[in-house]
């Protein structure tokens, strides 16, 4: 029986959209009976934190020495070789964009975007140079590459020059049911004291970093006050990526300390409950490989306004209303049409929950599971 070795060193609650994929192809892995042995490989801290995984055969614990990047990668060249054939795994899957160094047996790279080449200015100089080196690198000695998004695909043929026949589009998926369960007042009220949520919000989620395009969100947020004289708080969920000092500094340049709310890293269980109390939500991302989180608050029943960049088109169809995320002006005034109008505001709504069943993640795993058995079919 082959063996298939996914990569899921880097998972930890904190890793985003990434995270969910990783934690979603390892679900499907664990319950899946096919002809093929899965192996998951987990740090020793991840599996230490979910008992779970230490009952479950096929995880494997890599004890990776450093977080840092540098010192980790340089563990890791040594470690995969000696990992790998001790297992005996046939194919391996990295989920993280490009394949680890020392990985030297046919793999599979599922990459999500392309941010780096788009905003390669958004990077230390350091990480800049190591993804500049490591995607091309990963793209071209990959047996097959997946991603998540037609756009994401344009992007790896555009700029890492690969034939497109090696390229396998499958959407991700959304955890529906999650944001769509019911949840009592007593479970609101101690979400909102836990987050000091306002009564009434805007919502917007994401790490704090350059591509999020938060700095003009906040700019449309004071035109929204002060010409169409809407006054809802915004509340901006997502931990401290990089570059995020000047998206504090923006706030007190347009004073706007009163009406923009930071909550930090919100736990899962508590997510579902932010989006569903939320006025809108907005999208104002300048770049998104695929973009969870306006599918999330689709499910969470709450309308949507997005960026008409990357991915969004693809992605949210016409479950949602667009805008120019370079102009504050247009999203201020997009923001106050979807506000203003109950009648738009129910047919977005409405649309949305029909648009998250096209992404399921059964479908997803399914999908990547028969690029597996057609990989192994060829070795």
């Amino acid at each position: 029986m082959k063996r298939i070795a996914l990569n899921a060193l880097l998972l930890t609650p904190r890793l985003g959209g990434v995270g969910v994929y990783i934690r979603f192809l390892m679900r499907g892995m664990f319950s899946v009976q096919k002809d093929w042995k899965p192996f998951v490989f987990l740090s020793k801290k991840t599996i230490q934190s979910d008992p779970d995984f230490a009952k479950k055969d096929s995880v494997k614990a890599v004890n990776i020495r450093s977080l840092h990047p540098q010192v980790r990668l340089l563990s890791e060249f040594f470690a995969w070789p000696r990992i790998l054939k001790r297992q005996k795994i046939n194919l391996f899957h990295s989920p993280i964009s490009y394949v680890p160094p020392g990985v030297k047996i046919p793999a599979i790279v599922t990459v999500h975007d392309l941010r780096y080449f788009h905003y390669p200015e958004t990077y230390t100089r350091l990480r800049g140079k190591f993804l500049e080196r490591i995607i091309p690198k990963s793209a071209h000695s990959a047996v097959k590459i997946l991603t998540v998004s037609n756009a994401t695909k344009k992007d790896i043929i555009k700029y890492l020059n690969v034939s497109a026949d090696k390229i396998q589009v499958i959407h991700e998926g959304i955890d529906a049911a999650r944001f769509q369960a019911q949840y009592s007042e007593q479970n609101y009220q101690s979400v909102k004291k836990k987050y000091r949520l306002p009564d009434r919000y805007f919502l917007t989620v994401g790490h704090l970093e350059p591509r999020k395009n938060y700095e003009r969100l906040f700019e449309s947020l004071a035109i929204l006050a002060e010409r169409y004289h809407i006054k809802i708080p915004l509340v901006v969920v997502g931990q401290e990526n990089w570059y995020f000092q000047k998206i504090y500094d923006k706030v007190k340049k347009l004073k706007l300390s009163d009406s923009i709310h930071f909550t930090g890293f919100v736990n899962d269980a508590d997510l579902p409950v932010l989006y569903q109390k939320a006025d809108l939500f907005i999208a104002p991302s300048l770049f998104e490989g695929f973009g969870f989180t306006p599918l999330e608050a689709m499910a969470a029943g709450i309308p949507v306004a997005a960026s008409n960049t990357s991915s969004h088109p693809e992605i949210l169809g016409d479950a949602a209303t667009y805008f120019d995320p370079y102009d504050p002006e247009e999203i201020a005034q997009t923001m106050r049409d979807v506000f203003s109008d109950m009648d738009l505001r129910s047919t977005f709504v409405q649309k949305g929950r029909r648009r998250v069943q096209k992404f399921t993640w059964d479908s997803c795993c399914a999908q990547t599971f028969r690029e597996y058995e057609k990989v192994l079919a060829e070795l």
